[in-house]
């Protein structure tokens, strides 16, 4: 498959410096101008419709995780593709998400509330099963406002920084005067909204740039 896209070495990016970087040169103005983002675009821009689509595919730019949140995948170490997400945003889900057609699982770095290193894993299932306990019993220490379910395959994920309280259900209906008690339809039961998100199974690994 690495057949079908540019040579991206060192060598071969230094040799080719006038195809794909000084387009992008010309369009800014000058060397200093060009982030990361521009260069990124620039090679990028050596591929086809075809190329880039697989790529997406392939090494997806971000994974959305339980909670909703779309968090972006650090590709520094090839090898090792990462995925920094805070605990409580992983409950309910049993694998760990993949890249590369599911062949990588990425290396997950596990974050406290306050975003500090918890665990480093590319077993999730494994991290529930052995390390959550002991994880579990000094984070309830540090962080004693947040949910540490006993069991985290069960519990409902949150991207919320603290744990959410409880609404006061809405007053009923007022009965109108000519209402007999016991007569005519009774007020509907109010529900809160909260959602139930358990039996998360995967995390979806997309493309978004």
């Amino acid at each position: 498959c690495d057949a079908e896209y540019p040579d991206v070495s060192d060598a071969a990016l230094i040799a080719s410096l006038d195809d794909w970087l000084l387009p992008a040169l010309r369009a800014h103005g000058k060397l200093n101008a060009l982030g990361k983002a521009v260069v990124a675009d620039a090679l990028l821009a050596r591929l086809t419709w075809k190329q880039r689509e697989r790529l997406d595919t392939l090494a997806p730019t971000h994974c959305t995780v339980p909670s909703g949140s779309h968090l972006s995948i650090d590709y520094s170490d090839a090898e090792a593709p990462a995925l920094a997400v805070r605990l409580q945003e992983m409950f309910g889900l049993a694998e760990t998400p993949r890249v590369g057609d599911g062949r990588v699982p990425l290396t997950l770095q596990l974050l406290s509330p306050a975003h500090r290193p918890v665990q480093v894993t590319r077993d999730l299932a494994g991290f529930w099963a052995r390390s959550y306990f002991d994880v579990r019993k000094d984070l309830r220490g540090r962080y004693p406002k947040h949910h540490w379910p006993e069991n985290p395959l069960e519990a409902q994920s949150t991207a919320r920084a603290k744990r959410r309280g409880r609404k006061p259900c809405p007053p009923s209906a007022p009965r109108n005067q000519g209402d007999a008690p016991g007569r005519g339809k009774a007020p509907p039961t109010p529900r809160l909204g909260y959602r139930d998100v358990r039996g998360w199974q995967t995390a979806d690994c997309t493309a978004r740039f």
